[in-house]
């Protein structure tokens, strides 16, 4: 079985967060750094499943890349996780999942007023 969902994020929360993933911070005080908790937009599907796709913090390094990163994970009823996305650079687009039944599980994130 094929599940769909779409979540729009929309145009100011969508703007802060293309800052995030593409303005190199000068310092860590302007880092949007791991110990801050992750942005997460969850879909939730009609089985128990849910996609969690969130914008994920970085251990500050002087004079290294400190952009944050973005992943999903597939989450079963009771909250354990089935499978999760390599990290990423946009949080946009479509995520794909399939669980151990071979569902498939898309996700597609519509960050409003920015096209890929």
């Amino acid at each position: 079985m094929i599940f769909e969902k779409t979540i729009v994020i929309d145009r100011k929360e969508a703007e802060y967060i293309d800052y995030l993933l593409t303005h190199e911070p000068e310092s860590e005080a302007e880092c949007f750094t791991e110990d801050r908790a992750p942005i997460t937009y969850t879909a939730v599907f009609p089985n128990g499943y849910e996609v969690d796709v969130r914008v994920c913090g970085v251990q500050y390094w002087p004079g290294e890349c400190n952009l944050p990163w973005t992943e999903a994970i597939l989450l079963a009823p009771g909250g354990h996780e089935v499978s999760c996305s390599e990290p990423d650079d946009h949080l946009d687009g479509e995520w794909i999942f399939w669980d151990h039944d071979e569902n498939q599980y898309n996700v597609t994130v519509i960050m409003e007023g920015f096209s890929r």
